[in-house]
């Protein structure tokens, strides 16, 4: 189950990252569309027919909702409310605002995709400014098993009294509780929150 459960979890943000990409994408592409005079939902309907999934998905959710009676703004925020994707929420509140108080959508838009951009421009900078500290991190993590590995090929008399009294099992169980508590120190060092 923990297995799963990480495969899962990588899958899932490798698919956010992937909608967050091409978000920024959507948006422009709805920009242009706007720009030459579409109206919204056909802005979006383009979204729907030129891009790949995830975000035509998103998109055609907002298109089919609002097909089906629902106002478009509802619609939208509806839609937002259910992604994860701190880019869609902030691009529904937008939109909302912008169709309430009649401002240009495709300014707004334009402005919103190159927050989008600058955000994932500073993830990929905070990614390789961490990435040091993960490196770190994976070899504080192995040195360990690399000396004991060492110490059984060239002198395993050492190592017997880990496995034979008690004293030494105590002194393994509390290695392998603060290579535990140091490898989640040294994940939340290297995590930012901006």
């Amino acid at each position: 189950p923990i297995v799963l459960n990480l495969i899962a979890a990588r899958r899932v943000t490798k698919e956010a990252a992937l909608f967050e990409q091409q978000l920024a994408d959507a948006l422009g592409l709805a920009t242009r569309s706007l720009r030459a005079g579409h109206p919204l939902m056909s802005a979006f309907q383009v979204i729907v027919d030129e891009m790949e999934p995830p975000v035509s998905n998103v998109f055609a959710e907002i298109v089919q909702q609002q097909q089906l009676g629902t106002s478009l703004e509802e619609a939208i925020i509806r839609t937002a409310d259910k992604s994860n994707s701190e880019d869609m929420k902030l691009f529904a509140a937008s939109t909302v605002i912008q169709l309430r108080s009649g401002g240009n959508l495709a300014d707004m838009m334009e402005r919103l995709v190159a927050v989008i951009r600058d955000r994932m421009r500073l993830q990929r900078r905070v990614r390789v400014l961490t990435a040091q500290t993960q490196f770190s991190k994976r070899v504080l993590i192995a040195m360990p098993f690399v000396l004991i590995g060492i110490l059984m090929v060239l002198k395993p008399d050492y190592l017997v009294p880990m496995w034979t009294t008690d004293a030494g099992r105590y002194m393994l169980g509390a290695a392998g509780i603060f290579l535990i508590v140091g490898s989640y120190v040294m994940n939340k060092i290297a995590t930012l929150k901006y």
